[in-house]
């Protein structure tokens, strides 16, 4: 056990799997989902109504952005001919606020805020 122990820290640097393989093997804990809390019947180990049961509370959690109704969500705001006319931007203020934007972030659309087209 010992070599097998040696010859997977000796690998680490050029076949990092291995080592986390050997790792992952040696584990004295296992992981695992469940059993869950159903409402209807209880505990439940059974892997198909656990999928549904963690499917049902992502869906109650996350919502889907598209479903929601323009009209609906700007119900009862006052509309008016309110315009602000005295705002300008430098190109500094502009580079700004792009220096500010987190590349990683995504628009609405699902592309990188930095390649949408406006």
């Amino acid at each position: 056990m010992q070599s097998e122990e040696h010859s997977a820290l000796m690998a680490i640097k050029d076949d990092p799997r291995a080592f986390y393989s050997f790792v992952k093997k040696r584990r004295k804990t296992k992981s695992s989902v469940g059993p869950l809390s159903s409402t209807s019947s209880g505990l439940t180990d059974d892997p198909k109504e656990m999928a549904e049961l963690l499917q049902e509370q992502f869906q109650s959690v996350f919502s889907n952005p598209e479903a929601v109704k323009i009209d609906e969500a700007i119900r009862g705001i006052p509309r008016g001919t309110s315009s602000i006319n005295s705002i300008s931007f430098s190109a500094a203020d502009i580079e700004e606020a792009l220096a500010a934007l987190n590349p990683h972030s995504a628009a609405p659309s699902g592309d990188p805020v930095l390649c949408v087209d406006t």
